[in-house]
């Protein structure tokens, strides 16, 4: 019997068991999960109940948040991962005769487990990162029995394990306060055990951290041997500090994370403050700045009481601690090669296999704007990149993050429905990925239109790519008819770089043209790959939607909304005896979002794809040329497939028209 999808390890069910049919053992990739006596176990469900992966829900946040960076003192900080505000919420407990639970490492360092502690002098166990999943155990039950015997207790954990802590319980205890860190993905404790082995090399370890801190704050592995020996190196050399960073011997799950948002799941987050001292001139420690979010009112006045022992202390907004801390908003990205990397676990060394899946080449790589908020965007980036592997090509779209991070939906749906490479973010990165690949797509979408790409040139136009590589556009737009109005060295730079192309095709017709006239290049025209691709795609990805019907309704999918809006709704649920369903942008998922398409019975957009979709499920539409977005997208469907009259110029062209919603010849556009 599974217990859910998506297990953290966080071993509430093994706590909640009443009859102790649940232990928690190493799964091949060596991450903790539970496993079912099927001889013990009676199925009374409740470790399913428990299990805080099936019944968490993101809710609206109730409290604002108060934000700080902090520094509780220098001696302590150095000793820390970040700035030491673990140690003083603990001293804070252990003073009320209290105890704390965190994680500590096993005395031959191979191994992390969650201990319980009642003095200050072993506080020092439980400091710094440890950066490999913990072993949780049965400790629930011992914190559950310290709380109703009515004492104090700190519980530090990533918080998947806080909740799962918080599920077991089944009720709030005023003297538990509860502390989450700032996750970036959990290792794999096989992995650690076998690279220290490797590295070590017979030596007996006599300490290890994760933070050493003798050249500064930037985190740094240091291993202390008995036989004086000492291994020290900075997370940019140490090849262990790579596969994680990079995600490469994370969780799989860690990459679908319900707990990356601001609904933190302890009373209090901590984690490192990264790049305070650009934000504030207070900080210029260099033994590290710790991030504190109050996340309810339950420490609010203990807080109070203790802020007096901080040595510096700023209340700082919150979007300071989100510019610098992804996770606190989304998933860590699962490196592309992590799955072939277990394969490999018992055929190579560890470090040798973490090399070469670090240093291995893509077939391919496909740049263009999934990242971003636009159903459409993330959409087509999906069907080029299908499309392509249906003719032979498994390219890999580029992760790119300099300037944004990846929208909330286009990031759900990466995880199990596009191929990203490993994250990259600053042009050096881009000029490295010449070390990764030989060939270089971009498209498709409005990947050539230049006020969406002005600032960065290089990643959309592949002038990072070294002269004997493979670039090719592939239905690329300019969404208009005429190139954007650039200076003379502008235009000349985008001519530069569009001439390096071995091959150009755009989505529009109107692209041909522009390229000849514009910048004296060949092209050719290839419609948008959402009609390219089979509508077997399509289809599958619906069946991964909601319950939700949308039959027999009018869909509105409109980008730019007006006063005018609400008119025309009534107009047309009169006019059709249908009820209006409304999707905006970014309220819900890529699957959902096609499944309205495909069931409603009507459609009005102003939206290309939006357009695109509405034919490819054969409905009657009408779509509002939206020329801000880029007229020139929509001229091209008209032509390709003489549908004029599905669309209208402005919004109140609708109110004038009889028969609103006119279909097309379905059966010759699917030939």
């Amino acid at each position: 019997m599974k217990i859910c999808e998506n297990c953290t390890g966080c071993a509430s069910c093994l706590a909640s068991c009443p009859v102790s049919a649940i232990s928690m053992v190493q799964s091949e990739e060596g991450f903790y999960i539970p496993v079912i006596d099927e001889n013990k176990c009676i199925n009374c469900g409740l470790c399913k109940k428990i299990c805080p992966q099936n019944s968490y829900e993101e809710k609206e946040l109730e409290y604002e948040q108060k934000c700080y960076a902090a520094v509780y003192n220098n001696d302590i900080a150095l000793k820390s991962s970040s700035g030491g505000m673990f140690t003083l919420l603990s001293e804070y407990i252990l003073e009320k005769n209290g105890y704390v639970c965190g994680a500590a490492f096993s005395d031959d360092f191979k191994k992390v487990e969650h201990i319980i502690v009642d003095n200050k002098n072993d506080l020092e166990k439980l400091r710094v990162s440890k950066y490999l999943q913990s072993y949780v155990g049965d400790i629930y039950k011992k914190i559950k029995e310290l709380l109703d015997n009515d004492n104090y207790v700190l519980f530090s954990g990533t918080p998947c394990q806080v909740s799962g802590l918080k599920s077991y319980l089944r009720k709030d205890y005023e003297k538990l306060l509860t502390v989450d860190i700032v996750c970036h993905g959990v290792p794999s404790p096989k992995v650690w055990e076998r690279y220290l082995e490797e590295i070590s090399n017979g030596r007996k370890v006599i300490s290890a951290s994760f933070r050493s801190k003798s050249k500064g704050w930037a985190p740094a592995l240091k291993i202390e041997y008995s036989d004086g020996s000492i291994l020290e190196e900075d997370c940019v050399v140490n090849i262990y500090f790579q596969a994680f960073l990079k995600d490469l011997i994370c969780n799989k799950t860690c990459g679908k994370c319900k707990y990356t948002n601001l609904n933190r799941q302890g009373d209090v987050t901590i984690g490192d403050f990264w790049k305070i001292e650009e934000k504030s001139k207070v900080f210029e420690n260099k033994n590290g700045v710790s991030l504190v979010l109050l996340n309810n009112k339950k420490f609010i006045k203990d807080f109070e009481d203790i802020k007096d022992k901080i040595l510096v202390l700023e209340k700082r907004p919150l979007e300071d601690a989100l510019s610098s801390n992804s996770v606190l908003e989304m998933p860590c990205d699962i490196y592309p090669y992590r799955q072939n990397f277990f394969q490999d676990m018992n055929k190579y060394s560890v470090i040798e296999n973490i090399k070469e899946k670090l240093n291995k080449k893509y077939d391919g790589i496909i740049t263009n704007f999934w990242f971003c908020g636009n159903y459409g965007a993330v959409i087509s980036a999906y069907a080029v990149q299908n499309f392509l592997k249906d003719c032979g090509f498994d390219y890999h779209i580029l992760n790119y993050t300099r300037y944004s991070k990846a929208d909330k939906i286009a990031k759900n749906f990466s995880v199990n429905h596009l191929k990203l490479t490993h994250r990259v973010s600053t042009l050096v990165g881009l000029y490295q990925l010449n070390n990764y690949s030989d060939n270089f797509v971009v498209g498709t979408d409005q990947i050539f239109r230049y006020m969406f790409i002005k600032d960065d040139l290089p990643h959309f136009t592949l002038s990072y790519t070294d002269f004997d590589k493979k670039r090719v556009a592939f239905s690329a737009s300019f969404g208009k008819d005429k190139f954007d109005e650039v200076d003379i060295l502008t235009h000349f730079k985008v001519s530069k770089y569009l001439n390096r192309f071995d091959y150009l095709s755009t989505r529009e017709i109107s692209g041909v043209d522009l390229c000849k006239k514009e910048f004296g290049i060949s092209a050719e025209h290839i419609i948008d790959p959402v009609f390219l691709l089979d509508k077997k795609y399509w289809e599958k990805l619906i069946e991964e939607a909601s319950d939700k019907s949308y039959k027999g309704k009018i869909l509105s999918y409109i980008l730019d909304e007006s006063e005018i809006d609400s008119e025309i709704y009534s107009y047309l649920e009169k006019k059709y005896d249908r009820q209006i369903e409304i999707i905006k942008e970014g309220t819900v998922s890529v699957q959902e979002f096609l499944k309205a398409f495909s069931e409603a019975d009507f459609v009005i957009t102003d939206s290309f794809h939006g357009t695109c979709f509405s034919m490819i499920f054969g409905k009657k539409f009408v779509t509002v040329i939206n020329k801000i977005r880029g007229g020139a997208r929509f001229n091209s469907i008209i032509k390709t497939f003489d549908i004029e009259e599905n669309f209208v110029n402005e919004k109140a062209d609708i109110l004038k028209i009889d028969d609103v919603f006119k279909g097309f010849d379905l059966e010759n556009f699917e030939k």
